[in-house]
């Protein structure tokens, strides 16, 4: 596979994330702001956790408290109850993973984090499974570099990207949280591309992989001084809450 022009798309287009939402009635993660990211022709960046019945839903939080008001772990719950559930005072249902590739059909690229932050398997062989029919462009990322490495030994055919930051506040120990935020994994993982947090950039070895001609993403860009700031130091961006033509003029 030839990942220099399979990857064009995610240093061309600014990748909506969770779709294009608002504070209003356009949820995160939810139909209506991918289809305002279709509408717009946007690749859209999505989040996966996994239920306690091993289903795949489009979701970021690892608890459902903040989006839906309900007290409880995601991979506690059964899809079955999740079925019920409505996102943030709107009737916006929380989408599946395999509803969310029917509804997209290729129509723009998507970035896919998952969400797994213990060792990898059964949660990356599920995704694996839900993309084998999938016929439109995307990558898979993940902040987890085990995760990472699994695409490249069992899947090395998709691009894979490696999520970091410098994890300020991460509540792990030093020597792990300079592995991560140096990207240290990276030589057994070897990820196509990276997506670093814009408030931790410049960062060197960041900027070491970008000259070795790997594409750099920034996440998530919310306001015009990170736009700025995205667009000198990355190839592309992530971004949310910023009119359009800010982003695209």
């Amino acid at each position: 596979m030839n990942f220099q022009s399979t990857l064009n798309w995610i240093k061309e287009t600014p990748i909506a994330h969770r779709g294009l939402h608002n504070t209003t009635d356009k949820p995160e993660n939810s139909f209506s702001a991918f289809d305002a990211a279709l509408k717009n022709n946007l690749p859209i960046e999505i989040d996966l956790q996994i239920t306690s019945d091993n289903k795949l839903i489009v979701f970021h939080d690892d608890n459902f408290l903040r989006m839906v008001g309900f007290d409880k772990q995601v991979n506690q719950v059964t899809s079955q109850e999740i079925r019920k559930f409505q996102l943030v005072n709107t009737s916006e249902k929380i989408p599946f993973f395999l509803e969310f590739l029917e509804y997209i059909n290729g129509r723009v690229p998507i970035l896919i984090e998952i969400k797994n932050f213990a060792r990898p398997g059964k949660f990356e062989e599920i995704v694996i499974e839900n993309l084998s029919n999938y016929q439109g462009q995307f990558a898979l990322q993940s902040f987890n570099p085990l995760t990472v490495r699994w695409l490249k030994i069992n899947k090395p055919e998709i691009p894979r990207g490696q999520i970091s930051s410098k994890f300020r506040e991460m509540p792990v120990p030093l020597h792990y949280k300079y592995m991560l935020r140096n990207l240290t994994l990276n030589f057994s993982a070897k990820p196509h591309f990276i997506n670093y947090n814009i408030d931790d950039l410049p960062y060197l070895p960041v900027e070491l992989y970008r000259n070795y001609g790997i594409p750099i993403l920034a996440w998530t860009i919310k306001t015009e001084s990170q736009l700025a700031k995205a667009k000198d130091l990355a190839d592309n961006f992530v971004f949310e809450q910023i009119p359009l033509e800010k982003i695209l003029g």
